[in-house]
């Protein structure tokens, strides 16, 4: 038997069909392509900001109606080119639920500027002339709430950082 007879009586794919499998293939490849990269030209997943919180004082009442206990939180280091603009702070319950706040928190810089955050509508204010939006969160500054507590402590409230707008920011402190 010869080679040639052989090949001779195979038939091959019809011209009509190849031209469907090479149009396919062309387009889930470049779909592949496509997706690697667009993944590339916008890098990994979003690490989130974190903020480092140091040593939590001693709670003081506040002398305020209803009782309260007011603590400041030490900031011990937080991500490269975070600015406040872009961080708000809540204190949780144990139950984890938000806890009631006499005052709204502050938030003072190593220098002494004093900022002021409203959770309801997510922004600074101040008397300084700086804007929240060009003050950078860093060691040296420090974080006082006013939580609203018949108790003697604060034993069981944390204190969290979190993003505002489309920022990541986390952290959190047991408060005592």
């Amino acid at each position: 038997m010869k080679i040639g007879k052989i090949y001779r009586k195979k038939k091959g794919v019809s011209p009509v069909i190849a031209t469907i499998l090479m149009v396919a293939i062309t387009v889930v490849l470049a779909g592949v392509l496509y997706v690697m990269v667009m993944g590339l030209m916008h890098g990994p997943g979003s690490t989130p900001n974190a903020i480092g919180f140091g040593t939590v004082g001693q709670p003081t009442p506040d002398g305020n109606s209803p009782a309260g206990l007011e603590e400041t939180v030490q900031i011990a280091s937080a991500s490269s080119g975070l600015y406040l603009s872009s961080v708000g702070f809540k204190v949780i319950t144990s139950s984890g639920t938000a806890a009631t706040l006499n005052s709204n928190p502050t938030y003072t810089t190593a220098a002494g500027a004093v900022y002021t955050f409203n959770p309801s509508a997510g922004t600074w204010s101040t008397s300084s002339s700086t804007p929240a939006s060009q003050v950078l969160v860093n060691s040296g500054a420090s974080v006082t709430v006013d939580v609203q507590t018949s108790a003697s402590n604060l034993a069981g409230y944390t204190l969290e950082a979190y993003g505002l707008g489309s920022a990541s920011v986390s952290g959190s402190v047991a408060l005592q």
